[in-house]
């Protein structure tokens, strides 16, 4: 069965955008990060703002050594851990418990 030209046309388009696809991927994985090339850039140009940034690069290191050091403060001297999370409620206004507004027992 030959194929019509409508066809081979498709087939060629079809294996140029595999081609294309494949080379970008290929492409993009061998970027480097351009945050590198941008301290380098404020480090020359903008002294003082990379000396807040290293700042504060120092202190969440140290942060994060402090916090490792201690368990942490959402485990309790039994072991619990504690999870933290936040309910929003969305009502009209009402009172609560009443309306759309759930009390606080239903939460």
């Amino acid at each position: 069965m030959e194929k019509t030209l409508k066809q081979k046309i498709m087939q060629k388009l079809l294996i140029m955008i595999v081609v294309v696809l494949i080379s970008l991927t290929t492409n993009a994985q061998n970027r480097n990060c351009p945050t590198t090339a941008n301290m380098s850039l404020m480090q020359t140009q903008d002294p003082a703002r990379y000396q807040r940034f290293t700042d504060l690069e120092t202190f969440t290191a140290n942060f994060i050594a402090n916090q490792s050091n201690n368990v942490g403060r959402l485990i309790n001297e039994n072991g619990i851990i504690t999870i933290p999370v936040v309910f929003h409620i969305l009502h009209r206004g009402e009172a609560e418990g009443s309306g759309r507004n759930i009390s606080t027992a239903q939460i």
